[in-house]
């Protein structure tokens, strides 16, 4: 079973790390830098859809690629190697997340899951690099198909990197030795979409090496839903633990 964590933001924590919000005015939903749109993703009248199909069109739009936002700190190849355990990144994470900005956390209850994303849980080993492959959106826009009982999609927050760069050749080394981090994302609620949040580098690596990397999903929860992180306890935005 994997790990995972629930833990409250508070509104100065959330003050502290704003800088990314999800905005939806109609079928159009825009992900915000600090006020400034990021990423788009509408509906879109020219991709038809089976109408037999629980699903419509959407296309994505990555408005401004060339300027990176750093969500979480650069994981060195020194850390990548120190941190070897799921948990052990998943409070890392947790800890960047409520600490640095900009994120999207916001007041409330968050889920910080690792694992496979739900596209790749059902798939076989062998099955899972083509799938992730085919929901990843290419920059800088991209189309594919929103719905519950369709595949969702993986929406990079900013230009992916070549393959073949210096960058994807050290992390394909990581992943050789087993200590490739983890690609965080953020479910964007209200349709079935990832975004890629940190580990840009990290996936096409993977990907490169017709493997799957390993998922940190950042989820809204709704208020009163009682989880917890598997202990009997929450953790709220400030690191500290409450019984």
């Amino acid at each position: 079973m994997h790990p995972e964590i629930t833990f409250d933001v508070a509104a100065d924590v959330a003050d502290d790390t704003a800088g990314l919000r999800l905005a939806r005015r109609g079928s159009t939903f825009t992900v915000l830098a600090d006020g400034v749109p990021r990423v788009e993703l509408v509906d879109d009248t020219e991709f038809p859809v089976d109408e037999s199909a629980d699903g419509h069109g959407m296309r994505a739009r990555i408005v401004d690629q060339d300027d990176p936002i750093d969500v979480v700190a650069p994981v060195s190849a020194t850390l990548a190697r120190s941190l070897l355990a799921e948990d052990a990144w998943m409070y890392w994470l947790r800890d960047q997340l409520t600490v640095t900005g900009p994120s999207p956390l916001a007041p409330g209850r968050w889920r910080l899951r690792m694992g496979p994303l739900p596209l790749l849980g059902w798939r076989s080993p062998h099955e899972r690099p083509a799938a992730l492959r085919s929901a990843l959106v290419p920059t800088p826009e991209g189309r594919f198909v929103h719905g519950e009982s369709l595949r969702p999609a993986i929406v990079p927050l900013h230009r992916l990197p070549g393959r073949h760069s210096a960058a994807v050749l050290t992390h394909r080394s990581l992943l050789r030795d087993h200590r490739l981090p983890p690609v965080l994302v953020w479910h964007l609620p209200g349709i079935e979409t990832y975004l890629v949040l940190d580990g840009h580098t990290r996936l096409v690596a993977a990907l490169a090496a017709d493997a799957v990397p390993a998922f940190a999903t950042l989820t809204a929860l709704p208020s009163g839903t009682g989880e917890t992180d598997g202990t009997g306890e929450t953790i709220d935005g400030a690191g500290e633990t409450q019984g």
